[in-house]
């Protein structure tokens, strides 16, 4: 999910997995289906999140970078729902802002970015609670492992946190 123009999944597939993808950009998803257009996928749509169809299945799915776009916890809710419905094993979500780092984080972007307020100001981030994450995987009884960002250089490191669920 949020798959982009396929960078991610051209790695995986050249590893000889079966992917797919779906991203909410019909620009990216254009440019990935020129990319892959002699390559087996088994999916590669656009859409929001929460058409995610649930018919095809994987082993994992991904999100990385989508789940601080979204408008609140009730929303993320729904789309983990459907990733629970599209996966066999496990799901990955990857920088997910942290709720504890919130003004920590504005702060920041303040500081290095001229303008911040009013260049996002229609882009807003969505920031995470764990026990968000904790209380869906007991509901849906898989196991969730946590992770701190240590991406090599990425400034949003202190900011985000990765989780990981298991069936």
């Amino acid at each position: 999910m949020g798959c982009g123009c396929g960078a991610n999944l051209y790695l995986m597939l050249n590893e000889g997995f079966d992917v797919g993808g779906m991203d909410y950009s019909n620009t990216q998803i254009n440019i990935a289906k020129k990319v892959f257009k002699d390559k087996k996928m088994r999916e590669l749509l656009c859409g929001e999140a929460l058409s995610l169809p649930t018919d095809v299945k994987y082993d994992a799915l991904v999100a990385n970078s989508v789940f601080s776009y979204f408008s609140d916890d009730e929303y993320a809710r729904t789309v983990l729902d459907k990733m629970i419905d599209k996966t066999t094993c496990s799901i990955g979500l990857i920088d997910i802002h942290d709720i504890d780092k919130r003004e920590e984080f504005i702060k920041y972007r303040r500081k290095t970015v001229e303008n911040y307020d009013e260049k996002y100001k229609n882009l807003q981030k969505h920031f995470y609670n764990r026990d968000f994450f904790i209380g869906w995987a007991k509901e849906n009884n898989v196991t969730a492992e946590f992770c701190d960002s240590d991406v090599d250089g990425y400034w949003n490191n202190e900011f985000v946190f990765d989780v990981y669920f298991y069936r």
